[in-house]
């Protein structure tokens, strides 16, 4: 695993040097196998150290995850305050994942590259809803979310699941089940379309600012209880104390607000001239939204819907003050959240040189319809399905022009995308049962040893094994992997059987 700082590190295993600004952070309490899973794929396809906040940390125990969720907002922007003091700069990149549930499949180029190309595609729809307004208010997305099929914890009238946009994943994802309850449970054929917290990705000052938004909401929200509820509140006291403990329904909270303000900012730049061009041509950008549907519920009004629903001030704010730029990895192209989306129905592993139909496992007959390039792909060609910018990327311990088509590859059935990350925040079994699966994790050994023998720097060489960690209120210090991830974790991560008599690891782990 990386221990040096990203500033001093060089990819020497890839034509494209890895950007010194870079930083992946994590939250975590105490040692657990599973982070040592998402260090060694980070180690291994060259990402910058990984940083673990929150380290030996004690939070409320009656909160959610034992206060932890929480920490990922005052910790984390505690460490992004002194990232900027150290001279670190704004247009940095802050890669913020799950430590618990998240393995990585594709190497940072992936990450990077996609991150990129959503924003890119996300600021063109964003153009569409808001018209002029988009550039008169400067609105662009620098901040990729997770997206889920639900919207949780937050309740559905709230503005966290009310004033977001519509999917723009097809209509027809599933068929006609498509955001309808018919399907292997309540949520399955939804398209993602809710913010999920796994992981996010964006520019240091805007994660920085959303943090201190985030924070201040913090502090309020803890507030609310059954003597002093959330003006939201419609008796239950769910939103008090975030949902029991919530950083995602905190974001997901920001994300609403963001998005009704930049209703008022389309409306705000609206004349009447627009409104008489729009007469003619109805899909003009900035022309009123299509009607959504908030399970079965129609969001005829983004700002007030005919359903019950949150209230917010209709006022346009100068100055933009409920924008922070955030987006949600609609496509899964960053990473896929398995929670109502789990293999086999959404998503199987699969060889991309051998025949696809015969390595598909049997779906309900509610599953999605088998993305084209899937379902048209040949015996003679089964390749040929693989998204074109996995061609791209090289892969360590993966030699040739063939490469991808030659290891197991975690696919999305329906979209026909290939994430670079799988966050298991459905079934939890499956980070036990399915590590097997992952493309590397049967040549991890063999990997790391070939990394010490090769000539020139590897990830392996050049780095001691070990992890970052910061305690609250601390300096980040080193911890050795031997401490982090100790021997006791050796047939968890290397496989069962695995004997360091017989096969020896690099000196450091």
């Amino acid at each position: 695993m990386p221990s040096l700082d990203s500033n001093e590190e060089k990819s020497t295993k890839h034509d494209t040097p890895r950007p010194n600004n870079l930083h992946v952070l994590m939250t975590a309490q105490n040692k657990d196998v599973n982070i040592c899973k998402l260090s060694l794929g980070l180690s291994l396809f060259d990402y910058p150290a990984p940083t673990v906040i929150g380290w030996e940390s004690r939070f409320d125990q009656h909160l959610l995850g034992g206060g932890s969720h929480l920490a990922k907002i005052s910790l984390v922007l505690e460490h992004l305050k002194s990232l900027l003091d150290s001279g670190h700069q704004a247009s940095d990149l802050v890669f913020m994942l799950d430590a618990f549930d998240i393995w990585v499949q594709l190497p940072w180029q992936a990450l990077l590259a996609r991150y990129h190309s959503i924003n890119e595609a996300e600021n063109k729809r964003i153009y569409q809803r808001m018209g002029k307004a988009a550039a008169k208010e400067h609105v662009e997305q620098t901040i990729v979310f997770g997206a889920g099929k639900r919207c949780a914890p937050n309740d559905l009238y709230s503005i966290a699941c009310f004033a977001i946009p519509d999917s723009p994943l097809p209509k027809d994802l599933y068929g006609a089940n498509t955001d309808s309850s018919i399907g292997i449970n309540g949520a399955a054929s939804y398209r993602q379309r809710y913010l999920n917290s796994g992981y996010a990705i964006g520019p240091l000052g805007d994660m920085y600012r959303l943090f201190v938004f985030a924070e201040r909401r913090l502090n309020l929200c803890m507030t609310y209880n059954s003597r002093n509820p959330s003006p939201s509140d419609p008796g239950d006291n769910t939103p008090g104390f975030c949902y029991g403990g919530s950083d995602q329904s905190i974001f997901a909270d920001l994300f609403g607000e963001q998005e009704f303000h930049r209703e008022i900012m389309r409306r705000h730049h609206h004349t009447w001239l627009d409104s008489v061009l729009e007469f003619f041509w109805r899909s003009r950008p900035g022309s009123k939204r299509p009607n959504a549907i908030l399970l079965g519920a129609v969001i005829d009004d983004v700002l007030d819907p005919s359903f019950s629903h949150e209230t917010m001030d209709t006022t346009y704010l100068p100055g933009k003050p409920h924008e922070f730029g955030i987006g949600l990895d609609y496509f899964s192209e960053l990473g896929h959240q398995t929670i109502n989306s789990e293999e086999p129905e959404d998503a199987q592993y699969l060889f991309y040189n051998e025949s696809i139909p015969a390595q598909l496992k049997p779906r309900s007959v509610v599953a999605c319809p088998l993305n084209e390039m899937l379902a048209s792909a040949t015996d003679e060609d089964p390749a040929a399905a693989l998204p074109q910018d996995i061609w791209t990327w090289p892969l360590p311990g993966v030699d040739g022009p063939s490469w991808p088509a030659s290891i197991s590859l975690y696919t999305h059935l329906c979209l026909g995308v290939v994430p670079a990350m799988i966050h298991h925040n459905g079934k939890k079994g499956r980070r036990e049962k399915d590590w097997d699966k992952l493309w590397y994790q049967k040549q991890l050994p063999a990997m790391m040893n070939a990394g010490v023998k090769a000539s020139g720097e590897t990830p392996w060489t050049r780095m001691k094994p070990g992890i970052w960690t910061v305690e609250a209120g601390k300096e980040k210090k080193f911890l050795p992997w031997v401490d982090a991830c100790p021997t006791e974790y050796d047939q968890a991560l290397y496989g069962a059987g695995f004997d360091r008599g017989t096969t020896p690891l690099p000196e450091g782990f």
